[in-house]
């Protein structure tokens, strides 16, 4: 009898997929009696009645169709089976009014389905194609080798690719026709999506790491041909926090120069291409006049400017 049932199925799939290939005939009958088996042994679970994604349990596993027009015959031939007067379950007598229950419940469950799935095949052929259309479009853009594909060379920043992924959640969140195709299947989906983003925002974070590892190398090596590591961060400093304003503002270049060139050997560019240097970074000064010599400019304030310059960026 089982069998009888199951040939039926794979013949309505056959007639209407057409090009379906032997191997998967093979494969769709396997699934089929794995059905009946599980209801006979009560240890098939209907889950989301009324959707696309109606799922078949036998024991731990999933059983997953291929569309939702296989979806639909799988549960007219389940309802036939339960409909028809040789139906058996392996239950014992004294269990027989749970036996009714479940199979009462069953039929709703899988008569729900069945309207839903049968409206839309009632419907034109354009229709039907549009429907499956949607469904095999739906499952590629919400698929990770989808959103991949969808954000690859798309967009110039993990910014704007987080910014992507997290519209297409919400729009995932909120379609009722998701919903609809694919019932739970969408918290798979939801879930997929959330460890993309998970992703993202570690290659985000990660990212910023490196950019301020760079900034910093950049920074501290910048200017090679003037300062030693270091020398052009505290220099520079200096300049925006300890510069005296109108003309005394030479003398305190004097003497960081000095200071840095002499004692700390952070300078190792000579006065004429420090001059130079001076001119092309900070363009709004005068140019330099000549560097005065060590006892003009060597005096408490300077030095303490200095010690507390080399402090905040760092430097002993």
């Amino acid at each position: 009898m089982q069998e009888k049932y199951v040939n039926k199925f794979l013949e309505e799939v056959v007639s209407f997929e057409g090009t379906i290939s032997p191997e998967k005939v093979d494969e769709l009958k396997a699934k089929a009696s794995n059905f009946i088996d599980a209801i006979c042994q009560k240890r098939l679970i209907v889950h989301d009645p009324g959707t696309f994604a109606m799922l078949f349990i036998i024991g731990p596993n999933p059983i997953y169709l291929n569309d939702f027009f296989q979806y639909k015959s799988a549960i007219k031939m389940l309802l036939s089976f339960l409909e028809t007067e040789e139906c058996y379950f392996e239950v014992i007598d004294n269990r027989l009014a749970e036996r009714v229950e479940y199979v009462t419940l069953l039929k709703v469950n899988l008569r729900k389905s069945y309207e839903v799935f049968n409206y839309f095949f009632k419907q034109d052929q354009e229709e039907q194609e549009r429907i499956l259309f949607t469904i095999k479009n739906l499952r590629w853009m919400y698929s990770r080798e989808g959103i991949l594909k969808q954000i690859g060379g798309l967009f110039e920043s993990v910014e704007e690719e987080l910014s992507y992924i997290s519209n297409l959640l919400q729009d995932l969140k909120s379609d009722a026709n998701f919903v609809l195709f694919f019932g739970k299947e969408r918290d798979i989906f939801e879930a997929k999506i959330n460890q993309l983003l998970a992703e993202k925002s570690a290659e985000k974070a990660l990212l910023s790491i490196q950019g301020k590892i760079k900034e910093n190398y950049d920074e501290v090596n910048s200017h090679p041909d003037i300062f030693k590591p270091n020398g052009f961060r505290l220099f520079n400093f200096l300049m925006k926090n300890h510069l005296t304003s109108g003309k005394g503002w030479q003398s305190d270049v004097s003497f960081f120069y000095r200071v840095m060139e002499e004692r700390d050997q952070l300078i190792h560019a000579k006065q004429k291409r420090f001059k130079e240097f001076l001119a092309d970074e900070y363009p709004y000064l005068e140019p330099m006049g000549k560097f005065k010599v060590w006892n003009d400019i060597n005096t408490e304030k300077r030095r303490q400017a200095y010690l507390s310059a080399k402090s905040a960026i760092g430097l002993k």
